[in-house]
């Protein structure tokens, strides 16, 4: 799980919309929120 949620936030910083992060990594919208927010808990 770490590394996409690594490739995600890579992505996001990057500027890459929450969509366009699904499609290159063939993963809904609602996953890649979900790594996302899960990020946000851990690092407070």
């Amino acid at each position: 799980m770490e590394e996409k949620t690594s490739i995600i936030l890579s992505h996001r910083r990057e500027g890459m919309s929450i969509r366009e992060i699904a499609r290159r990594n063939g993963m809904s919208r609602k996953t890649v929120r979900k790594y996302l927010r899960e990020f946000d808990r851990e690092t407070g």
